[in-house]
């Protein structure tokens, strides 16, 4: 309803989050798969300057990191500015189900 009626779906909110983000960080892929359908942007950066990627990574949810990446999220991206990559940031999560 709200997209219908024009709600920017990559808006922010008061604390940098987009709706991606959110659905990323709370997992909840068929809502983020529909977010992707409607063209949201999956490379903004959120509150914690992390992409919706590196959330799902982070959040070790296999579902939501593959939904990403076959919507084409770029996997070897930076996390951030200072270079910290998605392997490196699963390696440091110790999520080795998401470096294998």
């Amino acid at each position: 309803m709200l997209v219908k009626e024009n709600a920017e779906i990559n808006a922010r909110d008061d604390q940098g989050d987009t709706a991606l983000n959110a659905a990323t960080d709370h997992n909840h892929p068929a809502l983020a798969s529909w977010l992707l359908t409607k063209g949201v942007d999956f490379d903004v950066r959120g509150e914690d300057d992390s992409r919706a990627l590196f959330k799902a990574i982070h959040n070790g949810s296999g579902p939501m990191v593959k939904l990403l990446l076959a919507k084409g999220a770029d996997i070897n991206k930076p996390r951030d500015d200072n270079g910290f990559t998605l392997l490196s940031a699963a390696i440091h999560e110790g999520r080795t189900d998401m470096v294998e």
